[in-house]
């Protein structure tokens, strides 16, 4: 029988509190954007890029902002306080339903991934019964562990993106001129596809009230951010230097081509090392999102141990992988739902919730005055 998981177990540090946020922004992002800020706005998706990081801090910060006059509440304690039961519940049921969708999608991009580029034999659902395995065991345990988890794939990966520098050796810096070139229209559409790469920072929603270094959020978000922020640059970059637009445009995953430059003496496709060491990475998006979903459902419906929800989520994902399987396509349009679903919630709710916020405090001070 486990232990019920007490207030120490869910304390994480400063850095576990930036490497979490930083490594569930991560994800597939870095292998997709490339093509996606191309077919958008060409080579100057760098400049949405950087509008994109500027919206993703600002909203980092109103999160911070909200929940730090509630330090001790998670999201779903916070929403029937200001909001009432009913309609707290209904959001926190959204936010379940949201952070459940984003592990899915994670997970079968994980699964995809893996069948195409390392291990095209093997089963589908044999693939995800693999996956959840360790996904469950670190998911079971409190956030201190998940911290510690992102503290790891951090430490162990942080050589992944300078790996992309290689495509520097070919590169074509007339690619990025004339700068501009397709208007501000098209650079600003292009924003929605860098946004939807920065989604994951939402989850200081649920890791504030458990950071035992409150005074330093703010700028554990903003370093979280800037990490990622240089992460996708230098994917984007590379990708643009190295080949034209309607190259990119054919490429799925622009950032892997890039790796098949890579010629060592001891081994023979880079890529296919590089894409299974990288599942560690798509697992420190999975693991969180589905943590958050766990605890939502846990205090939702007032129950001791989010563990069942864990379990049911899971073989549920099993039990799906037996019954379908998905295309690229349908898992991107899969992706653009999730990042619809994102906008709102992880862009508009903070700037809501902090000015709704503010006014309930004030309507509090009138009453009490």
């Amino acid at each position: 029988m486990r232990r019920p998981l007490s207030q120490k177990d869910h304390e994480i540090s400063f850095t576990q509190f930036v490497f979490t946020i930083y490594k569930t922004q991560i994800g597939i992002g870095i292998l997709t954007l490339p093509r996606d800020l191309v077919e958008t706005t060409g080579t100057d998706g760098w400049i949405s890029l950087l509008i994109g990081y500027a919206i993703a801090v600002t909203a980092s910060i109103l999160i911070i902002a909200a929940m730090s006059k509630y330090p001790k509440d998670t999201l779903y304690e916070l929403l029937p306080r200001l909001f009432g039961s009913w309609i707290g519940r209904g959001l926190s049921l959204l936010w379940i339903g949201y952070t459940a969708g984003g592990a899915l999608v994670m997970l079968l991009w994980s699964v995809h991934l893996t069948q195409v580029w390392v291990l095209p034999g093997i089963s589908n659902q044999t693939l995800m019964f693999l996956f959840v395995l360790p996904i469950c065991l670190y998911t079971f345990q409190g956030l201190k562990l998940v911290g510690r988890f992102g503290e790891f794939v951090y430490m162990s990966s942080f050589w992944m993106p300078l790996a992309l520098f290689w495509g520097l050796k070919d590169a074509h810096w007339l690619n990025f001129l004339p700068i501009g070139h397709n208007g501000w229209v098209h650079i600003i559409q292009a924003v929605k596809s860098t946004l939807l790469s920065f989604l994951g920072f939402e989850l200081a929603f649920v890791l504030y009230p458990y950071l035992t270094e409150k005074k330093h959020a703010i700028r554990g978000v903003v370093f979280a951010n800037t990490l990622a922020l240089i992460t996708y640059s230098i994917a984007t970059v590379v990708s643009f230097l190295q080949f034209s637009e309607e190259t990119l445009k054919e490429y799925v995953w622009p950032s892997l081509v890039l790796l098949k430059l890579i010629r060592l003496p001891f081994v023979e496709r880079f890529e296919i090392i590089f894409v299974a060491l990288y599942l560690i990475i798509l697992f420190a998006t999975i693991i969180p999102y589905l943590y958050m979903s766990a605890m939502g459902a846990n205090k939702l419906l007032r129950t001791s141990n989010h563990r069942y929800y864990t379990i049911a989520f899971l073989a549920g994902c099993v039990v799906l992988s037996m019954l379908f399987q998905p295309s690229v396509w349908q898992l991107e349009w899969m992706g653009r739902q999730y990042g619809k679903a994102g906008y709102l919630l992880a862009f508009l709710f903070p700037v809501l919730l902090w000015l709704w916020g503010i006014g309930y405090r004030f309507i509090r001070k009138e009453r009490h005055s």
